[in-house]
């Protein structure tokens, strides 16, 4: 698990750089969003190819029978990340400093779960956990500090 975990982090860890490669062009932030989601999109058409031909059968069933509020998550979802991929696009291509913005997000989405978790989930985390915590908002501090 912890090899799968490591190859992610490596995965995720390399994608500000490719960001910053594609933004020095000519390539605004738009083209980007469209150019990035016209791959993904191939990537994901391909890998449910692969899965109807080789795995399973897509049960269709399971869509129609979602919740509202299932449904009203995976819309806000999807548009969530339309959100904050547009956003930190455009903070990669105005201040040049992707990487940065990167583990800033990472940082602050950290603080955010945890802190959605204890207050609408009744979460509990231990002292060391807390700790976890301050060390996240003591490096976020440093790394936007110049």
């Amino acid at each position: 698990m912890y090899s799968v975990l490591f190859g992610i982090s490596i995965m995720k860890s390399l994608r500000p750089f490719f960001k910053k490669n594609v933004l020095k062009s000519e390539i605004d932030e738009d083209d980007f969003l469209f150019l990035n989601t016209f791959f993904i999109s191939l990537f994901v058409i391909i890998y449910f190819i692969y899965n109807f031909t080789k795995k399973k059968k897509v049960d269709f069933n399971k869509y129609k029978n979602m919740k509202p509020i299932e449904l009203g998550s995976m819309i806000g979802v999807s548009l969530f990340t339309v959100i904050s991929t547009i956003l930190v696009l455009q903070m990669d291509k105005g201040y040049q400093t992707p990487f940065i913005n990167s583990m800033l997000t990472k940082g602050f989405s950290t603080i955010f779960v945890i802190a959605i978790g204890m207050i609408i989930y009744k979460e509990n985390y231990n002292i060391l956990q807390i700790l976890g915590i301050a060390f996240i908002l003591t490096g976020t501090y440093l790394i936007s500090s110049k």
